[in-house]
């Protein structure tokens, strides 16, 4: 909507179908460069430890979330303490017996099964190292899986957040092997879930269902499936609630409680544009409608946010009489159409309409005149001519009132834009922070989360991968309610911070 920023960085334009084949690729070429894919050649004692550790497995609970290779039966889900595990005396005595028997053994089989001994004893890091060189010489796809699992938990454990995107990977490298492997689709179902992906994880979930519809590990999957059912876009729930808005302040409040930022903006674009256009055609009747219904949003954005832009507005609206009251109706229609266009990526078309609306309420000396020429500069930037918006939005920030927060948060969230375009990184990191702090505050969490993607951004090139991760799975949980281009951006940085760190096979940890 009306808050997002404009200026694209090209590293990002990239959709996931494409990055999956390039990590794919990636994978395998690091794989093969490492040696010939090998297939594993248990001996009977690995496959009878495996087997002793799926026996000895409490069906009471498990404190590995994703799912292990080997036939474990399903339990409940229950979190350890980090650096312990609450495993049972009987499984305990299985996990030392089989890290006994295959300790020291070289054999990738002999890894993996110490590995998957470690991470039922709660020791993930120890199996990611056995995980990470087995897997370079296998083409088993449970050696993949278990390394997705291994990823996952040391991540978890080591507040590591990098290491999502190549438990994400190793799935995708298990699945290549095996289409249909049961743990591999479960397990990167869970990841995608702990990125923040929910469009993504809900459609991993639906195809582990479609392989799995009956047993307890598909009862699991529903259950997360549920959790990840689509939220109603703001303006279809305002449509729904339209006339309940105009006359009752608590369902109001309630729209503007549950998504302050699409409340604010587009209440700004949509219903004062209906009110713009109803007015231009003298329907007296719906005019007040939609009025109303602006009136009851703004006074619910001003005590939620402290962002007055719609309650002024509205009163504007309120004294106007006669021909200043058709120049605001004029207004606020051109407001909406061109901020359309500049949504349908047209800002050719976006611009003399944002620029018409800004002389409107200039004239009608409306509040409206600050997002009029923000958008006004912002189809000046889309087309090319980065020099004369970033003077623009530069003067605006000068002069932006201090009873619209949310507008200047968007301000210095462009200014800093412009500095990432501009390589001036502690220029942008100081812009991008302090609008992350702005939308913060205004609980904004889709604003602040595209911030925290900049700021990553920003982060990956000044060599601090660890701040950087930690800014972009905040921001993919912020961006991740619904696919869009923001979120198609914070997927394709997942890819593009791994392949910076050259890990699509990770590094061997010792």
């Amino acid at each position: 909507m009306a808050g997002a920023i404009t200026l694209t960085v090209g590293h990002y334009q990239r959709h996931w179908v494409e990055i999956s084949k390039r990590i794919l690729g990636t994978v395998v070429v690091l794989a093969a460069a490492g040696g010939a894919l090998l297939s594993l050649r248990d001996r009977p004692s690995t496959r009878s430890s495996i087997a002793t550790l799926v026996s000895a497995s409490s069906l009471q609970s498990r404190t590995v979330e994703p799912r292990l290779s080997g036939g474990f039966a399903w339990a409940p889900f229950q979190s350890a303490t980090r650096g312990e595990s609450t495993a049972h005396l009987t499984i305990t005595s299985a996990i030392g017996t089989t890290l006994a028997n295959v300790r020291g053994d070289s054999a990738p089989s002999a890894r993996h099964t110490e590995a998957v001994a470690e991470l039922l004893g709660g020791h993930p890091r120890n199996a990611l190292s056995k995980l990470t060189i087995a897997a370079e010489h296998s083409d088993d796809p449970a050696v993949w899986s278990d390394l997705a699992v291994a990823l996952h938990e040391t991540a978890l454990h080591e507040d590591a957040p990098e290491l999502l995107a190549d438990a994400l990977s190793a799935s995708d490298r298990a699945l290549s092997l095996q289409p249909q492997f049961p743990e591999a689709l479960f397990n990167r179902a869970i990841v995608l879930e702990r990125l923040g992906l929910r469009d993504d994880a809900r459609e991993a979930w639906e195809r582990y269902l479609a392989s799995d519809s009956t047993s307890e590990w598909a009862a699991e999957a529903r259950v997360h499936l549920t959790a990840l059912a689509p939220e109603e876009a703001f303006l279809d729930r305002l449509d729904h609630e339209y006339d309940h808005v105009r006359n009752d302040p608590a369902v109001a409040t309630e729209l503007v409680r549950r998504d302050p930022f699409r409340a604010r903006g587009m209440s700004v674009m949509e219903v004062l544009g209906r009110w713009g256009k109803a007015a231009l055609r003298h329907d007296d009747r719906e005019a007040d409608r939609h009025l109303s219904v602006a009136r009851q949003l703004g006074r619910a954005v001003t005590l939620a946010e402290g962002d007055r832009m719609l309650e002024e507005s509205v009163a504007v609206i309120d004294a106007a009489g006669g021909a200043t009251r058709l120049l605001l109706a004029s207004g606020h229609s051109d407001y909406r159409d061109g901020l359309k266009a500049f949504q349908e990526n047209r800002p050719g078309d976006a611009e003399p309409l944002l620029r018409r609306a800004a002389s409107a309420f200039e004239k009608a000396h409306s509040p409206m005149v600050l997002p009029a020429r923000y958008f006004t500069a912002n189809t000046v930037l889309e087309q090319g001519h980065h020099d004369d918006a970033e003077r623009q939005i530069e003067a605006l920030s000068a002069t932006a009132s201090e009873d619209f927060p949310g507008y200047r948060a968007l301000l210095l969230q462009t200014l800093g834009a412009c500095r990432v375009s501009q390589a001036d990184w502690g220029a942008a990191i100081t812009l991008l922070e302090r609008g992350m702090s702005q939308f913060d505050r205004l609980s904004e969490i889709q604003n602040a989360s595209e911030v925290r993607r900049l700021l990553a951004f920003v982060y990956d090139r000044i060599g601090d991968p660890a701040t950087a991760w930690k800014y972009r799975l905040t921001a993919l949980h912020g961006v991740g309610m619904r696919s869009n281009a923001g979120l198609e951006k914070g997927v394709a940085s997942i890819a593009d911070a791994a392949m910076l760190r050259h890990e699509w096979v990770p590094r061997r940890h010792s």
